[in-house]
């Protein structure tokens, strides 16, 4: 993979390669297709660059390991949802990407009360509300400039639909003993 770097940084190849690839996190790369996580294992291939006519940069060989975000069409990916609306539920996965199901795709549900609502096949209410983790459907993946967002749907199947509340272990100052504290419900 070759980096561009300023005549400037000539002096340590491997720290103006690392500043070259932290502007890259979190972005999309259509070459690898996906959103760079991370790296790691930097080398520098060769100290002997390239540079251009009419350009200030010198291009420079490197090798690095890419972690990759990059879900598939198909996929079930979990999501908490962050946003409930009337027109759309929003939800973030990994703890940074922004997953969307539009209101054509919640076609089965009810809104009310800030939450989407449907009974199921043993006519007991599944209610989607801000805070529950869920799984969903990957449609589609948009890219806007170097960001992501994930269009998805509910699973049809009820079976496939898990709703889960966060737990989170508190240790009480008197006790010392772990203790399963809901969150929400």
């Amino acid at each position: 993979m070759p980096i561009f770097l300023q005549p400037s940084r000539l002096g340590n190849i491997l720290k103006g390669a690392e500043e070259q690839l932290n502007l890259l996190l979190f972005t999309y790369s259509k070459t690898l297709r996906g959103v760079i996580v991370s790296y790691s294992d930097v080398k520098v291939k060769s100290f002997k660059g390239k540079m251009f006519q009419g350009l200030s940069h010198v291009e420079i060989p490197i090798s690095v390991k890419f972690l990759l975000y990059s879900p598939s069409i198909g996929s079930l990916i979990s999501g908490r949802v962050n946003k409930v609306g009337p027109d759309f539920l929003g939800l973030i996965t990994e703890g940074v990407f922004n997953i969307s199901v539009a209101r054509d795709r919640l076609s089965e549900w009810i809104y009310s009360d800030g939450a989407w609502k449907k009974k199921n096949s043993e006519k007991k209410e599944i209610v989607v509300k801000s805070g529950v983790e869920i799984d969903v459907v990957v449609l589609g993946i948009r890219k806007e400039g170097k960001n992501i967002f994930i269009e998805a749907d509910l699973p049809r199947n009820n079976f496939d639909l898990r709703i889960r509340y966060r737990t989170e272990t508190e240790v009480s100052p008197e006790s010392s003993r772990p203790s399963k504290k809901r969150k929400m419900k």
